[in-house]
């Protein structure tokens, strides 16, 4: 009775449950409501579903029961190819990441997810470093981790080591976008990206850094892991959170001669041909070096 109550139509719940093929898309975003007995019962009701295809749970104020409810029946289901769950503070606690990574190494789930969003969940470093393992082999071609604790640790070198073990061991061939855009990776976090940047078993073509405390040293750390990147975009542009953060066209140079290094012939020959797009470049924050 509680799933009667949601966003969506009476009309939409009853072509859900009665597995209507025009029915690919489940729409739970705020739900906030609802108490672990609903989402176990929209669990099971997907579960017997076929014809759902993208599953969207945002700002639903999900704990650990509500999740582990829901993906306890989940895990049942064989047509769902997007999962997002944005927004959803409280699943960085307990065992609810935990709960996510079994799911991800069900078979299904492994050859046919192919997007997921777990932005604003509050995922740090150490999280991510358990969750990615359970990714590696997978499909995905989109992960969105934006606006999360990624980086924040005070410990800057627990920080460059959690992250550049989680990058260095991915293996996730299919995987062309990364978004990482509003946390706090900094430095630290650039010398891990070097480990994902020269990661034979990851072929991105898309990262999104905006907002991510970098300057200068950044860049330099970021060229460097550019030189033979399989990358075709990586937006870094709209950086830094104070005055001493911005990057100032040094960094930019660090970056450019990567793409064209015009020193000489072979150089130029051999530069990065591939990259071709930084994101949106504010020409009036960047600062003289």
């Amino acid at each position: 009775d509680h799933l009667i109550s949601l966003p969506y139509t009476l009309k939409a719940w009853k072509l859900l449950k009665r597995n209507d093929p025009s029915k690919t898309i489940c729409n739970l975003n705020g739900c906030d409501f609802l108490p672990s007995s609903a989402w176990k019962e929209m669990g099971e009701t997907l579960a017997r579903n076929t014809c759902v295809q993208e599953l969207y749970v945002e700002n639903c104020q999900l704990n650990e029961d509500n999740f582990t409810a829901l993906m306890t029946e989940l895990k049942e289901n064989q047509s769902i190819r997007t999962l997002n769950f944005q927004n959803n503070p409280a699943l960085a606690q307990g065992m609810s990441m935990t709960k996510l990574s079994t799911l991800l190494q069900t078979r299904y789930w492994t050859n046919n997810l192919v997007a997921l969003t777990l932005c604003r969940t509050n995922l740090c470093d150490i999280q991510l470093r358990a969750l990615l393992p359970s990714l590696n082999g997978t499909k995905i071609r989109q992960l969105f981790l934006n606006n999360n604790r990624l980086g924040s640790a005070t410990n800057r070198l627990r920080v460059k080591e959690n992250l550049s073990y989680a990058f260095d061991k991915l293996d996730m061939p299919e995987l062309e976008e990364l978004h990482l855009v509003g946390n706090e990776l900094g430095r630290e976090g650039c010398e891990a990206l070097q480990y994902l940047l020269r990661n034979n078993n990851v072929r991105l073509k898309h990262l999104s850094l905006f907002r991510n405390h970098f300057d200068d040293g950044c860049c330099r750390l970021l060229a460097e892991g550019l030189k033979k990147s399989s990358l075709e975009t990586m937006y870094i542009g709209s950086n830094g959170a104070d005055e001493r953060e911005y990057i100032t066209y040094k960094g930019w140079e660090h970056i450019l001669g990567v793409v064209c290094d015009d020193s000489s012939i072979q150089r130029t020959y051999s530069s990065n041909h591939v990259i071709h797009d930084f994101g949106d470049v504010d020409s009036n924050r960047v600062r003289p070096a």
